[in-house]
């Protein structure tokens, strides 16, 4: 691939290690949180009053 050649020197791999990691933070700081959406419906798990409500599990708990 990009060091495979003899000829080829190993700073390919540092540029593409280096793209990657740019592109990985953009997507990083370009990205929604997560940390309180529901995956039933889409919906923040806020309340009106801004204090956070657990979000319920659709399965029961034995």
């Amino acid at each position: 691939m990009l060091s495979g050649r003899q000829d080829e020197s190993p700073w390919l791999v540092g540029v593409y290690l280096s793209v990657m990691a740019v592109l990985t933070l953009i997507a990083l700081f370009l990205g929604e949180e997560t940390k309180d959406v529901s995956l039933e419906d889409g919906e923040s798990a806020s309340t009106e009053e801004g204090v956070r409500a657990p979000v319920a599990s659709s399965t029961a708990a034995p």
